[in-house]
Formats: C-alpha cells, structure tokens, sequence
C-alpha cells in the first residue's frame, strides 16, 4: 500500500527547504520496499500564492505592468531555486519548462488588464501557478538526487466541478485519473510529484478548492487511491 506525503509551503520555501524534503522522501524510499512508494503533494513556495493573489488584484485594476513585474519576479525566484537544486540538461529543460509557464501567464494577465476584468476562471489560472511551478522543481530535484520520480500534472487528475477558486471533486472521476496517472507510477517504482490546491474540469478548465486546498488535495488523492 502506498502513503500520501504531503509539504506544504515553508517546506518547499527554499532550495534549504527542498533538500530537507528530499532527504526525508529518500529516507522513506530506502526503508520500504517499492510497494511502499510515496505519494508527494507539494504547496507552492512560501508567499507565492500571496503574490499571485496580488497579481490578480492589479490586473483587475488595469494595472497590467504592475502585475507582469510580479510574475517576473516570481520567475526569478523560481529559477534561482532550480539552480540550487539542478543541473546539466534538467537544469536547462526546468528552467524552459518554468519560462514558458510563467510567461505565457503574464501574457493572459496583461491581457486581463486592458479588460479590466479578472473573472473566477482568471483568477484560477493565475492562481495555479505556484503549485505548477514548485511541483516542478521538486520532481526533477528529486531525479536530480537520485530518485526515480516523476511529475504529474494535478490538472489532470483532480477532476472538478466549475465552481471557480472553490471547486468540487469528482471522486469517481478523479479515482480513475489517480489510478492512470499516479498508481501507474508508483507501480514502475516511481515516486509522483503532484501539486496540491488545482485540479480541472472534465472539459480542462483550471480549477482550485479554495486556500488551504493542498492538504485536501492530499486527502482527495489518498481516498481515490486508498493509501
């Protein structure tokens, strides 16, 4: 039977921080068998969600520039972490990976701005951001250390409802996605990397369950996988 291990923000605040939770990931990994594989659910970086919540405010106030130096700000961060972390080609492929991310973002965020208008939908996606990123960096910092892990996309496992910023789950529906996506991990040996707090719905829209949702995450998860 598998286990859940969920670390939330201030574990994964830092480069120091992610060591620490790497150490704690292996420890496990060593002292039971690949049956016994871990689960990882991480939350954003510490503050991180604060300032996406900021971003969102400033786009809703047309203030476009304001908020896109936020999200550069945020990707900065981000990559000074990853290259605590990472090196050689993954580095390289993070550091993409994480670009792209952040980028097209501030792209729809600017956008945001000149209307004026940041819907609940908007508002996810923005929102979702920092446990894309920090999910990211966590994997292939793992893989990094010698872990075999994988990152998985929690959008495409936490299946929702469309109540934007406080989704539903579908369990039936995420029992399936868990089972496709993650067990088929955990069953190659393979310890997956989720982030908490964002899910979508069955149509792909970005969705979260609300502040605080990375521990329900969590929880989802471990249900539809019976940990």
């Amino acid at each position: 039977m598998n286990v859940i291990m969920k670390f939330g923000g201030t574990s994964v605040a830092d480069a120091e921080a992610m060591t620490r939770v790497i150490s704690i990931v292996r420890d496990h990994v060593q002292r039971y068998p690949a049956s016994r594989v871990p689960v990882v659910v991480v939350s954003a970086m510490s503050k991180v969600t604060d300032r996406l919540v900021e971003t969102g405010r400033l786009a809703g106030e047309r203030q476009g520039t304001e908020a896109a130096q936020i999200l550069a700000d945020l990707l900065a961060r981000h990559l000074g972490v990853a290259e605590s972390l990472v090196q050689g080609g993954a580095l390289e492929t993070l550091k993409r990976d994480l670009t792209a991310d952040f980028e097209a973002l501030s792209a729809q965020v600017q956008q945001w701005a000149k209307d004026g208008d940041v819907s609940p939908a908007a508002t996810d996606v923005i929102l979702a951001a920092g446990e894309l990123a920090s999910s990211r960096m966590v994997a292939a910092a793992f893989i990094q250390r010698g872990i075999a892990a994988a990152w998985v996309d929690a959008r495409r496992v936490l299946v929702t409802d469309a109540e934007h910023t406080v989704a539903a789950p579908d369990t039936d529906a995420t029992t399936t996605q868990a089972r496709a996506l993650v067990a088929s991990c955990t069953a190659k040996g393979e310890v997956p990397v989720l982030g908490g707090f964002i899910g979508a719905t069955a149509a792909g829209a970005t969705t979260t369950l609300g502040r605080g949702g990375s521990d329900y995450s969590a929880a989802i998860f471990g249900a539809c996988l019976d940990v």
